[in-house]
């Protein structure tokens, strides 16, 4: 299994586009793992919004700033995505094959 770790901080224009990409990918043994840095928009709606058990939510209590962008974990190994939207359906394949 692999786990995403996506950071955010009142970015629900781009969560769900984040989030309908991750979970569109080909690879399907993930979960994704959102921490949200205790925003005040409608970050937490769209996360609710997605019925899939593979998302877990949690958000911070207080705002402790400066967050780190995505990470995907495949046993040792460490994949950054910082704040891009990447729609390849096949990244997950492919940083498992390589």
């Amino acid at each position: 299994m692999i786990s995403i770790l996506t950071a955010t901080y009142n970015r629900a224009n781009l969560l769900r586009t984040r989030i309908a990409s991750t979970l569109n990918q080909t690879y399907k043994d993930f979960e994704l793992v959102i921490i949200d840095d205790f925003s005040n928009d409608n970050t937490e709606d769209v996360v609710k919004s997605f019925n899939d058990k593979r998302i877990k939510y949690f958000k911070m209590q207080k705002n402790i700033g400066s967050l780190y962008g995505d990470r995907y974990h495949i046993n040792n190994f460490i994949y950054n995505r910082k704040n891009t939207n990447n729609n390849n359906t096949n990244l997950l394949l492919i940083l498992i094959e390589n």
